[in-house]
Formats: C-alpha cells, sequence, structure tokens
C-alpha cells in the first residue's frame, strides 16, 4: 500500500487485537469497495493459502462482510463501527484481566504467608521492573527446567518463547515442552523441529512460563504497562497450570 503511515496504521491495530495478516488485510479493504480473495491477498502481502482463514477471522469479528456471486467479494465494515467494535473486546478483555488479578493477587497473598512459617520451603516471589530483566529470568527458567515446560505467549510478546537449543535439551532429555501462542503459529518451524508441541490461540491474558510444575513467570499487561512476577511455589504453579492445560485443550478445539 502506498500510504506512508502504513506502518503506523498496522501497528495501531495489532494493538487493538488484530494479528498482524489481519490488520494487513482489514487496511488492503478500506482502500477499495470489494476485493476478491487472491486479489486482496495479492495486494496485502498475505500468502494465499491464509487468505480465507483470514477474512473468516474478520466477518466472526464484524469488521468485513462477503458478497456472495460468481466470485465471492469482500469488503470492510466502515471503520468507525470497526474500531469501536475492536476497542469493546479489548475493554472486555481488560476487565476479565483486572478480576484475574485480583484473584492472582489474592493467591499469591495466601501464598506468601503461608510461606511465612516454612523454615525449609520459602515462598520465593520477584517483582521485574524492567523489561530486559524479565527478558533474562525467561530465559533461565528455561535452562532450569528439567522434566516440563509450558508457555502462553500473548500477541506481541514472542520474548516469552524459548531459544531451539534450550528446546532440543530439554527434549532430549526427555523431558516435555508446549508452546501456546497468541495468532499464528507457522513462523515457529524451528522450535517444532526442536521438539516443541505448538498450538495456536485466539486469547491470551497474561504471559506464562511454567518450568516443571513449580517456578513460574507471569506477565501481566495493563493499559498502564507491564507487571513481570516469578515466584517459586508448587501450589501456585500448580493452579497456573490448571489455567495453562485448560487454554491448550481449548486451542485444540479450536484448531
Amino acid at each position: 500500500m502506498p500510504d506512508p503511515s502504513l506502518h503506523l496504521h498496522l501497528h495501531r491495530m495489532v494493538a487493538l487485537g488484530l494479528n498482524t495478516y489481519e490488520a494487513k488485510a482489514y487496511l488492503a479493504l478500506v482502500l477499495r469497495e470489494s476485493w476478491a480473495a487472491t486479489d486482496l491477498a495479492n495486494h496485502a502481502g498475505i500468502p494465499r493459502q491464509r487468505i480465507y482463514d483470514v477474512l473468516s477471522r474478520l466477518m466472526q469479528r464484524g469488521l468485513a462482510r462477503d458478497r456472495p456471486g460468481r466470485v465471492t467479494r469482500y469488503s470492510a465494515t466502515d471503520p468507525d463501527t470497526a474500531i469501536q467494535r475492536l476497542i469493546a473486546v479489548q475493554r472486555q478483555e481488560l476487565d476479565e484481566l483486572s478480576t484475574r488479578s485480583q484473584d492472582l493477587a489474592l493467591t499469591l497473598r495466601r501464598a506468601w504467608e503461608r510461606g511465612q512459617g516454612e523454615g525449609e520451603a520459602p515462598v520465593r516471589a520477584e517483582v521485574l521492573r524492567e523489561a530486559a530483566l524479565a527478558g533474562v529470568r525467561s530465559r533461565e527458567l528455561v535452562d532450569s527446567a528439567r522434566a516440563e515446560l509450558c508457555v502462553l505467549v500473548p500477541a506481541q510478546e514472542g520474548w516469552l518463547l524459548p531459544d531451539p537449543d534450550g528446546v532440543t535439551r530439554l527434549h532430549e532429555d526427555g523431558g516435555l515442552v508446549r508452546l501456546l501462542v497468541q495468532g499464528p503459529v507457522e513462523h515457529l518451524g524451528a522450535l517444532r523441529d526442536a521438539g516443541a508441541e505448538v498450538r495456536g490461540t485466539d486469547h491470551a491474558a497474561m504471559g506464562l512460563v511454567l518450568a516443571d510444575r513449580r517456578t513460574v513467570l507471569v506477565r501481566l499487561a495493563s493499559a498502564g504497562g507491564a507487571t513481570d512476577l516469578v515466584v517459586e511455589h508448587e501450589a501456585l504453579a500448580a493452579s497456573l497450570q490448571v489455567t495453562f492445560e485448560e487454554a491448550w485443550e481449548r486451542a485444540a478445539r479450536q484448531g
């Protein structure tokens, strides 16, 4: 697209909850009354084998509509309506995140209080105030895993993904690596080749790294930024493991 502000528009659409292909498709749709799917794929730089899935997702979100005919054509929902629909979804997710954060804070508080009386097994909790430190601690968790690694990766949080070498090491030692990623997963072939099981999901309310069902890194995003916590506590890890397992099975049903 010739619009010099394309990159900015694309970034803002992704920030509103679309993946990159969906954002590219919508931005192309608004430039013309209607498109045939293959023409849209060529114009927007989307692989042809993905375009119908992308269009289906846009229609489900109410951002596009189809016009059946000898060749089905697709049109954009007017931008005012589209943006308001995306904002409404973001508000709902923020409300859900706020509720979950309150529950997490209560769980952490209870775990912390119990841990004060446990001389041999204290609760170890760390608040990471710098994004770079969060990345370092995430890699440390991956390296520390000996039997199982589960990672939940929201959109735009790709730094949570483990390095393929770490996955290979754990896989060759008989460990299990599962990655649940918001958005497309086609680009994660190297991690699959290294031995990871990979699934895509439409929704990831928080970033999560679970090492050996004992140590967790949690990223809680909000309008004011993100908070990263590292906690070593089996009860909390078990609770978050249940959350991961439910999301993992839901992704399987959606796929």
